[in-house]
């Protein structure tokens, strides 16, 4: 309290434990002054901050998390396109097994770009993909060096809170013998 008689403002964050056992507190402190600008009292405001402390610290471990299966997924052979086949995301698995760059990748049609065999009619797939969240095949595509590939695909259908479809998470495996 002195310090912000003397000071101004002070703001602080302080640990007890009661009941419910510990909790954080934040406080700020500021001088309460007469007419002539003299303190005579210090005010106190101060908020329970605990559930704060707890989602940030839950945040920052998903998120650590989440930059970990981020750099494990970049390992993969994984795009995120739309139901029309636009790429929209192009890890540097991708980039490396395709031998397009993320830049030329971006905004083509990826069935297009690789000149994907499909083992059914296309329309069959979608219907499945639609019906299930997801599809499961082989495939023949083709790399930017000409060279012939099949793949072992998995996609999975992603939907938004209100049930539509915002994209499609695509994941090949290489099963060239």
């Amino acid at each position: 309290d002195t310090a912000a008689l003397a000071e101004g403002p002070t703001e602080s964050e302080e640990e007890s434990s009661g009941p419910l056992g510990p909790r954080s507190t934040l406080s700020v402190r500021f001088p309460l002054r007469d007419r002539d600008g003299r303190a005579y009292a210090v005010c106190r405001i101060a908020t329970d901050v605990t559930e704060r402390k707890l989602m940030r610290a839950g945040l920052e471990a998903a998120n650590r998390k989440l930059a970990e299966l981020a750099v494990m997924l970049d390992k993969t052979q994984a795009m995120v396109r739309g139901m029309d086949g636009t790429i929209a995301f192009w890890n540097s698995g991708a980039e490396s097994f395709y031998g397009w760059s993320r830049e030329e990748a971006l905004g083509r049609r990826n069935h297009e770009l690789l000149q994907t065999e499909f083992p059914q009619p296309l329309a069959e797939i979608e219907a499945e993909l639609l019906s299930n969240d997801s599809w499961t095949g082989e495939m023949q595509q083709r790399r930017r060096d000409g060279a012939v590939v099949w793949v072992a695909s998995h996609w999975a259908l992603h939907r938004g809170a209100d049930g539509a479809v915002r994209s499609v998470v695509e994941v090949n495996n290489d099963i060239t013998a």
